[in-house]
């Protein structure tokens, strides 16, 4: 599985002009968030999701994050997925450096993950109406470098770092049947829609 190969049509320097590129990109983006519940549902995943966490500010407002992923252990990580694709010509394809991370600090619920990330105890979060004992935070990218996750780690303090890339090999190598019903069942929606709009009805 190599992302590069996949979403990338264009030679260096990108220019990002491939309308190939920005369409699978945003079909990609559509369900993307799927294929990490599939993975943790996986026996050999390192990971289950227990939901949706939303953290309480210290002003009263509050925000939802994409998971709340448990380990083995039992700890729990609040979880925020950035899967860019073809963005600012591929910038944020593959997470290799922490100013990578910059654009995403304007907004208060990103702020929050980080603050955590350093201070799991910080502020409440509920998930499933209820109190949860946090034991840190994860990030899930759409492609990492070795370089970049271990200088996210160092930095914001974030416990793990998760290729989407990567978990989608291990389903791949693990035949998840879930996973090839999931992506089987989008890729027949995508055929009867461009059928239809060629007059080419089942």
């Amino acid at each position: 599985m190599d992302f590069e190969a996949l979403f990338i049509s264009e030679v260096k320097p990108y220019k990002g002009k491939s309308r190939k590129d920005k369409f699978l990109s945003r079909i990609f983006g559509i369900f993307n968030e799927e294929i990490i519940r599939i993975w943790c549902e996986n026996k050999k995943s390192p990971f289950t999701n227990i939901g949706r966490p939303t953290i309480y500010d210290s002003n009263g407002k509050y925000f939802t994050l994409d998971f709340l992923l448990k380990d083995t252990e039992n700890r729990l990580f609040v979880t925020e997925m950035k899967c860019e694709i073809e963005y600012q010509k591929y910038k944020y394809l593959t997470l290799n450096e922490s100013k990578q991370l910059r654009h995403h600090c304007s907004k208060r619920a990103f702020e929050l993950f980080l603050e955590l990330s350093h201070t799991p105890k910080k502020y409440d979060v509920k998930c499933n109406n209820k109190n949860q004992n946090i034991a840190g935070t994860a990030l899930v990218w759409g492609r990492t470098s070795t370089s970049g996750e271990v200088e996210i780690k160092q930095k914001f303090k974030i416990n793990h770092v998760i290729s989407t890339e990567k978990v989608v090999a291990d389903l791949i190598e693990w035949e998840d049947e879930e996973f090839k019903i999931f992506i089987n069942s989008y890729k027949g929606w995508a055929n009867q829609l461009f059928d239809g709009l060629l007059g080419n009805y089942a």
